[in-house]
This record gives C-alpha cells, sequence and structure tokens, in this order.
C-alpha cells in the first residue's frame, strides 16, 4: 500500500510475470470502481474465474457456493488491486471464501492511500495478514543508483 505512482502494481505485474514464468500458481486480478458491493466483488470474481457473467437471477448465496467450488482448484492467487475501495462486506466476504476449508487460493491486496486503514479495521483480516509492504516516493538521491540498476544505458546516469 502507498501513495498514487510508487509502482505497486508495477511491482506486483512484474512479480506475477516471473512466477509465471517459473511455473507459478493461476492468477486471479480484480480492480473495481470506487465502493463496490459485494454483490459486484462476488460477480467480478465469478466472471474471472469462469470467463461468463454471474447470472443475474441467481442470489449471491449461490454464487458464493458456486466461488467455493471454483477456488478448490487448481492453487491460485487472487490480486485485488486498489483494495483500499472495498467496503467491510467485501472484504468479509473475500476472507470468508480464504477461510473455507476446501478452497486453495491466496489473497493479495493492493492498494492506494487508506488502504491498510481499511483493512487493518477488520479484526478477523488484519489477523490474517502475513506481510504488509508499504511503498513510498523514491528520493531525489536514490533515482540514479536506482536507475544504473535498472538497464545498462543508465550505468552513467
Amino acid at each position: 500500500h502507498g501513495p498514487a505512482g510508487t509502482g505497486k502494481t508495477y511491482a506486483v505485474e512484474a512479480a506475477l510475470e516471473d512466477q509465471a514464468a517459473r511455473g507459478g500458481p493461476a492468477v486471479t486480478t480484480l480492480a473495481f470502481t470506487a465502493r463496490p458491493t459485494m454483490r459486484l466483488v462476488a460477480d467480478h470474481l465469478l466472471a474471472e474465474l469462469t470467463g461468463t457473467e454471474a447470472p443475474k437471477s441467481r442470489n449471491r448465496f449461490h454464487i458464493t457456493n458456486r466461488l467455493l467450488d471454483l477456488l478448490a482448484h487448481p492453487r491460485r492467487l487472487v490480486v485485488v488491486d486498489e483494495a483500499q475501495r472495498l467496503n467491510s462486506d467485501c472484504i468479509e466476504l473475500l476472507r470468508h471464501l480464504h477461510d473455507e476449508p476446501k478452497t486453495n487460493f491466496a489473497l493479495l491486496y493492493v492498494g492506494g492511500d487508506g488502504c491498510w486503514e481499511v483493512l487493518s479495521r477488520e479484526p478477523m483480516l488484519r489477523s490474517r495478514v502475513f506481510r504488509r509492504l508499504p511503498f513510498r516516493p523514491l528520493s531525489a538521491e536514490e533515482v540514479p543508483a536506482l536507475m544504473r540498476d535498472y538497464h545498462p544505458i543508465y550505468a552513467d546516469a
């Protein structure tokens, strides 16, 4: 988590590319506009896992049961970008899916300012956070050294 423009999404995408090249787990990435509902989170997750839209005639409990089945196999990582936009109901849905013994996935929350505050408000989730990694802007002194390591054409920067 951290301010906009500090490379959070880029860092996650680069790490996921590296993991994919090494035969890492399946990855499902979700991102939401401001203030998604629990149903919207469930619908988007179902659509990402199946490639089809969730049936509008089904209630969220039916969709949740379907998600539990889909998240059982294969092992996967669910990335939630812009996680600061989730409300407590959305966080609780994802926690419920994750805590179900038959599911086999890890959750990665990526978010801007306010992300940790949103997630840490939920004691049931806060106690399950394995690692929190705050991002911050680089100082002017850090940029040249980073660029030299980034690519050989910047070796003399």
